[in-house]
């Protein structure tokens, strides 16, 4: 009987979340020389490095910011609906397709990797104010208190 129970508790799939238990602690998000891609449609093109942190984001006027996190907030409706695969970042939200590609790694740490995302759209008396960006962050909160705050101005 014994055998058995070894048996097929070795022979269980196990759930896809198990191959990826790496610490959301240890894990940290760069961009470099990043484009951004809507639709097959290069939407940003931005040199320069960012990043070594839980947050990476970036701003689409009308659209709003896209913030892809290791992890979810509270208070936010992150989904779990990005792919991180070496230096590109793949989801599709609202019935539109984006890529974000950077010259680099994204994460030092893995190579492939399931990311939080939330689309916050900007303020409606607001819409153009800002205009195309990325920006990388520590965490969440610093990103909330930082960017929202001077965008809801």
């Amino acid at each position: 009987m014994k055998f058995w129970f070894i048996l097929v508790t070795l022979l269980t799939p196990l759930p896809f979340t198990t191959f990826q238990s790496t610490s959301t602690e240890k894990v940290t998000l760069q961009l470099a020389g990043t484009s951004i891609k809507e639709n097959g449609e290069k939407m940003i093109k931005i040199g320069g490095k960012c990043g070594g942190g839980k947050v990476i984001a970036f701003h689409l006027p009308e659209n709003g910011w896209f913030v892809f996190s290791t992890e979810p907030y509270a208070g936010y409706d992150f989904q779990r609906i990005a792919k991180l695969n070496g230096n590109r970042i793949s989801f599709s939200l609202d019935d539109s397709n984006y890529e974000v590609i950077s010259d680099d790694a994204i994460s030092s740490e893995r190579q492939t990797l399931d990311l939080w995302v939330v689309r916050i759209p900007p303020p409606a008396d607001k819409a153009d104010a800002i205009g195309k960006a990325t920006a990388c962050f520590s965490d969440f909160k610093y990103f909330e208190t930082k960017l929202l705050r001077e965008e809801k101005r």
